[in-house]
């Protein structure tokens, strides 16, 4: 599968750190799905590190169905250490989907967003109150997440105009992702539409990604994994 070892990671571990709320949002059309376990969308995870962050996947399982999660840590993906939630959803292959997920951290308040639509996250496994998000120094990485050095959890599929936020959008009128209005732009840790070829950072922090295994742009499209 195209997904076997491709992913884009921020180079320096120490960026795209989140002080204050969090959006995680990007625009994803799947290959496959989850047959079981996760598929990684966004996220600042290294699991046997226990550097946890933040992360935004995909999950499927024989007794739940698919889910889309949205997770803040503290540090080691404790239960008692975050603040998590889901919404259930029926996905499928070659469809575009716009995902969106947002935390207040001082209320524990999550909202998915599904294709605009506030989908009534479910609170799950978390410490309700105020989470002060991780910073260590895992990295960033989009399409993939991190064990102990080593990705994992691979998306299959192709992603877009991902975003990375320290803001909480309680709405999905307000846009972030491809043209982000002046009100977030100060909030804005990162956004990456991969336009022509490009993991430049479309925001003045200038988190640049660099793509590993040579992940392809596809024409009229943006980056697939």
């Amino acid at each position: 599968m195209a997904a076997s070892s491709q992913y884009a990671s921020a180079g320096n571990p120490a960026e795209l750190q989140i002080t204050g709320d969090l959006t995680l949002e990007c625009r994803v059309k799947f290959t496959s799905l989850p047959s079981s376990g996760s598929m990684a969308l966004i996220g600042k995870v290294d699991n046997t590190a226990d550097k946890f962050c933040y992360r935004l996947w995909a999950y499927h399982s024989a007794g739940t169905g698919h889910r889309i999660y949205m997770a803040a840590d503290t540090g080691n993906g404790d239960d008692a250490n975050r603040t998590r939630a889901y919404v259930a959803w029926s996905p499928v292959v070659d469809t575009w989907y716009t995902i969106r997920g947002s935390i207040d951290l001082s209320t524990s308040v999550t909202k998915i967003f599904l294709d605009g639509s506030d989908t009534s996250a479910t609170a799950d496994n978390q410490n309700p109150g105020t989470v002060a998000i991780n910073n260590e120094d895992a990295p960033l990485t989009i399409g993939a997440w991190m064990d102990g050095g080593s990705p994992v959890n691979f998306l299959d599929g192709v992603i877009d105009a991902v975003v990375v936020a320290a803001t909480y959008t309680a709405t999905a009128s307000e846009p972030l992702n491809v043209t982000p209005s002046t009100t977030y732009i100060s909030n804005m840790a990162g956004l990456w539409n991969f336009n022509g070829s490009s993991y430049a950072d479309g925001m003045p922090a200038g988190n640049d990604l660099t793509g590993v295994n040579s992940p392809t742009f596809v024409d009229g499209y943006p980056f697939q994994l």
